[in-house]
């Protein structure tokens, strides 16, 4: 099997998100199990289902100041103004995945729903050239983040 990626898609709220640093610019985790389980005596076991594990984290590399930055701090001002009218935000990631001839393309699609702030955004300042100095780098939270394939 050969799978060749594509232009993946990130979406906040609607807006496609295009100012992406360099390397890995952006990557959703899962912060807790999705399931816990425990095995007792003549093997009986119990396994519960975790909701919290749909709980989700993107991690955004953006280019300092640009419009998607921008963006994102003006949303961040409203929610730190009033958090208790902070429209949640929504998350869309479609990770395109081809076949390598060219007949057949599969999209993975991570929607997020219920997103905030995990915490204020990062930034590196450095005196030897260092290129991560011009990056911002987002954490957002979201309630839950489900996965399909198309």
């Amino acid at each position: 099997m050969i799978n060749v990626t594509s232009s993946d898609a990130i979406k906040i709220d609607g807006r496609l998100i295009t100012g992406f640093a360099d390397e890995d610019n952006a990557k959703i985790t899962f912060p807790n199990d999705l399931s816990n389980q425990s095995t007792g005596k003549d093997g009986n076991a119990i396994i519960a289902y975790m909701p919290k594990g749909l709980n989700g984290e993107l991690e955004m590399r953006l280019l300092s100041g640009c419009a998607d930055d921008k963006f994102l701090n003006a949303r961040l001002t409203s929610y730190n103004n009033n958090p208790a009218t902070f429209a949640l935000m929504t998350l869309e990631f479609d990770k395109i995945i081809g076949d390598g001839s060219g007949d057949a393309v599969t999209t993975i699609v991570y929607l997020g729903q219920g997103g905030s702030f995990k915490k204020q955004p990062e930034v590196l300042e450095n005196q030897s050239g260092e290129t991560k100095q011009a990056v911002t780098i987002w954490n957002l939270k979201f309630i839950s983040i489900t996965r399909s394939i198309e």
